[in-house]
């Protein structure tokens, strides 16, 4: 025996009968049981705080959207203009991380498949952005985010047909 585990083969006898109640087949069935040792110390699970990192991304991402569209309504700013600054500081902002941070290859080679759905994602994702701020000249700030954020049923409808 093993000190890391235990296996312990049982066999059993599997009947096969047919409409009649007549034996068709007899074979044996091998049930696997494994023994793990418990000497070793139990590693512990990721602290809470890593375990609902993204939980917590969410939330700020979140809080961060809506204050920014809150503000921008209260001053009056046209959003739609607006909108060429978010995307240059968004676009600013991925690719130090990027970078300098998760240290992606930018110019790693990529299959037709890959980049085809790539272009796909990055349509649809600018579409809605745009559309989002078309919208905001024309509804209420609770209509349109309740709105913005029903993008991820349609993202994983969409996902799940592609």
């Amino acid at each position: 025996m093993d000190k890391e585990s235990s296996t312990i083969e049982n066999q059993f006898e599997i009947e096969v009968k047919d409409d009649h109640n007549k034996q068709q087949s007899l074979s044996l069935l091998t049930e696997t049981t494994t023994a793990v040792n418990d000497d070793k110390p139990v590693q512990l699970s990721p602290t809470k705080w890593k375990r609902f990192l993204g939980i917590f991304y969410i939330l700020l991402s979140t809080f961060i959207f809506v204050t920014s569209t809150f503000i921008a309504k209260e001053l009056n700013v046209d959003v739609l203009d607006a909108s060429i600054a978010y995307c240059l500081v968004h676009s600013i902002i991925l690719f130090i991380y990027m970078k300098f941070i998760k240290h992606y290859s930018l110019y790693k080679q990529a299959s037709k498949q890959e980049i085809f759905f790539l272009f796909i994602n990055v349509f649809f994702s600018a579409t809605g952005g745009f559309a989002f701020f078309f919208a905001y000249r024309y509804l209420t700030l609770p209509d349109l985010t309740t709105i913005r954020f029903t993008q991820i049923i349609w993202t994983a409808i969409i996902t799940s047909i592609l």
